[in-house]
């Protein structure tokens, strides 16, 4: 039951952050790129294809460095209790 928390825990600390950078690179990226304007907007789809592909690619990131047969003693471990 701890190590099914600590995952979710991962799950939602991984998905808040991934979410809160999107927002911030989208925001900058319409910003900066098209001088803010209006008629150039990201579309929904396109936010959330690269959502998606965000965390994913992080979900990714974060089995491969909790894989104890490669890493051993070098990965990050669950909350022992």
């Amino acid at each position: 039951m701890v190590n099914q928390m600590w995952a979710l825990n991962r799950l939602f600390t991984i998905t808040v952050s991934e979410s809160t950078y999107l927002i911030w690179r989208i925001r900058c990226d319409w910003k900066i790129t098209p001088e803010g304007d209006p008629s150039k907007k990201i579309t929904e789809t396109e936010i959330v294809n690269r959502w998606v592909k965000m965390v994913a690619e992080r979900i990714k990131l974060d089995i491969l460095s909790s894989d104890s047969q490669k890493y051993n003693a070098k990965q990050h471990q669950g909350k022992q209790s």
